[in-house]
């Protein structure tokens, strides 16, 4: 198991070392400030709030910090009563400023919240696993319980062995793939939904957020979004936007980030990146992890839109909530899962010509079942009383710099190098006129003049050493953004191959529905022909058999008119209708009876 080493502010320390219970609250947000992260962690601690219970100690990455403020800003800005920063190696924090301090002892841990987000996969999924299982065996709280996580394959089984050694007593997953795959690798997790949801419909209530006229965007190409801003990928898509909510509809850019690090590309730096490739010049930004860190404030002015475009999963999710339609951008198997988890089953080109909105009424209903299930499992986590003291860092610390300032610093500090370079030259040629001009005194200034060159030889070296791992740097970066880029190209190929079988495929279905209809309604034609022939064969047989009937009655008669019987009678029968004065009859009788003479 890693270790960490754990530091705090002032305020921070004391409630660490108060005798309150406590629960530690960490997951998908680090401190980085992306507006996804800061709900789901703002949700949970409200979560905890409310039950009343527990002090809320929320976790967070040295790293993460931007300035000297930062700590003081994260605890109240969070409504936490505590923030611990965690560093895999011990720091130098103390030219810093940040007021920071190594955490020496903590008291009453009951509980630890792994709370939502995507992070559980290749790519993070190793630091926050760690962080958890330190803290868990460290504080060993009564109840440790997870919730609202997607598991990306192949990490599920790392996922699944952490379960069977830290045995939560709940673990939640927020979408059905993360479920699949986990109870697939042997243990089958609770439905929780997204941990972000009642603070997303706050969200909601506080905007005057309403559906008309309009377009929502929002943008990110970071390198784990695989998403290259190449022309057949995100312009063209901006282009269609474009032309169908016109020149004239109101544009809403959605800022999902508020983080320096250069790395971060969001709509902001996605524009700059796109350079002419975003054609829209007139648009509204809402600075979505600002609201969020301000708790959520009613703003006047309306935001309107009919349709939205997303490359976040939050985003996508708020605007699905708040009855917008949204198409949320899937360019690797991280964001294809979470399209599946909201529903977005349509292509770009299909959600153009028919937005649809996600139904979540059944994932509501499930979120409701889980919180209830959840409460009551902290309600019921015995209490209890232990103090941990915290391993003090020894020996050689690492040196620590703000979040975003290597880089800049390596280039000021290369910059230096060179103004004392220029510095120095000017002094080895000041002495050299001076060493021409003046003979006298020229051993004393030669060991001066050596130490200059002496001097600007070492700093020259340092220059170089400086320049060289800024160009390395630079070099790497590019390599990697080449490989972005190509990987990015083949994963767009790919995507267009599987657009085209999917179009290939939705037309055989609909050849094959054509089809089927025909044979519906021919099959029904038959039915009824079948129906007709069958009422006409019982018409048939009926007359056939009332023709037997008069065949067998027309012999029986002609048989009685042939018998010996019948002839001897006639003159009897022939004065009975004479009697009777029936003479149409006895006419009939006369010629038949000279007929038979």
């Amino acid at each position: 198991m890693q270790s960490f080493f754990c530091y705090a502010d002032e305020v921070s320390i004391s409630a660490l070392e108060s005798i309150d219970e406590k629960v530690v609250l960490l997951g998908s947000d680090f401190g980085y400030g992306n507006f996804g992260d800061i709900a789901q962690m703002m949700n949970t601690i409200s979560f905890h709030e409310e039950m009343g219970r527990y002090r809320r100690i929320i976790v967070m990455t040295v790293d993460a910090m931007g300035d000297s403020g930062f700590p003081e800003f994260a605890w109240q800005a969070y409504k936490a009563d505590g923030v611990l920063f965690v560093s895999p190696a011990p720091l130098d924090l103390a030219d810093s400023g940040v007021g920071l301090q190594p955490v020496r002892t903590i008291r009453n841990v009951g509980a630890v919240h792994l709370y939502g987000g995507g992070f559980l996969n290749d790519k993070w999924g190793d630091f926050v696993l760690g962080v958890t299982e330190y803290l868990v065996q460290l504080l060993q709280p009564s109840v440790y319980v997870a919730s609202g996580e997607q598991v990306t394959a192949p990490y599920e089984k790392r996922v699944v062995d952490h379960i069977r050694t830290y045995c939560p007593s709940l673990f939640g997953v927020r979408d059905e793939q993360s479920r699949k795959w986990m109870t697939e690798a042997g243990f089958e997790p609770s439905f929780s939904f997204d941990d972000a949801t009642e603070a997303l419909h706050t969200l909601t209530t506080r905007l005057p957020l309403r559906r008309g006229r309009g377009l929502f965007v929002h943008l990110n190409v970071s390198g784990y979004t695989a998403n290259a801003p190449d022309r057949s990928g995100i312009p063209r898509e901006l282009r269609t936007l474009q032309s169908r909510v016109g020149r004239d509809s109101p544009i809403t850019l959605l800022q999902a980030y508020s983080d320096r690090r250069l790395e971060v590309f969001d709509a902001r730096e996605s524009i700059k990146e796109l350079e002419r490739a975003f054609p829209f010049n007139d648009y509204r930004t809402l600075e979505l992890a600002q609201i969020a860190y301000q708790g959520w404030p009613a703003l006047s002015e309306p935001v309107v839109g009919d349709i939205a475009y997303s490359c976040s999963y939050h985003v996508a999710l708020w605007l699905q909530l708040a009855g917008i339609p949204c198409w949320l951008r899937g360019s690797n198997l991280f964001y294809q899962q979470k399209r599946g988890a909201l529903q977005v089953a349509q292509d770009f080109d299909a959600f153009m010509r028919e937005p649809k909105l996600a139904d979540h009424s059944t994932n509501l209903e499930r979120r409701g079942a889980w919180l209830d299930r959840l409460r009551s499992v902290m309600k019921d986590a015995p209490s209890f009383q232990r103090s941990v003291d915290m391993a003090l860092p020894e020996g050689q610390t690492s040196q620590w710099r703000f979040k975003g300032n290597r880089m800049r610093q390596w280039q000021e500090q290369a910059q230096w190098s060179h103004q004392q370079i220029a510095a120095l030259s000017s002094r080895v040629a000041e002495l050299e006129t001076f060493s021409q001009s003046e003979r006298q005194g020229a051993d004393a200034l030669d060991g001066e003049l050596q130490d200059a060159q002496q001097a600007l030889q070492d700093e020259q070296v340092r220059s170089e050493l400086e320049k060289a791992r800024v160009d390395e740097l630079s070099v790497e970066a590019e390599r990697s953004r080449g490989q972005i880029l190509a990987l990015t190209a083949k994963v767009t190929d790919l995507g267009s191959r599987v657009r085209t079988e999917r179009r290939q495929l939705d037309e055989a279905r609909d050849e094959i529905s054509r089809y089927y209809a025909q044979t519906c309604a021919l099959t029904s034609s038959l039915e009824a022909e079948q129906r007709r022939v069958e009422i006409l064969t019982r018409q048939v047989a009926g007359v056939e058999e009332l023709a037997q009937r008069a065949d067998r009655a027309q012999a029986f008669s002609d048989q009685i008119i042939r018998s010996r019987t019948w002839r001897w009678t006639k003159p009897l029968r022939f004065g009975a209708r004479v009697l009777r004065g029936d003479w149409s009859a006895t006419w009939s009788g006369l010629r038949r009876l000279s007929h038979h003479s």
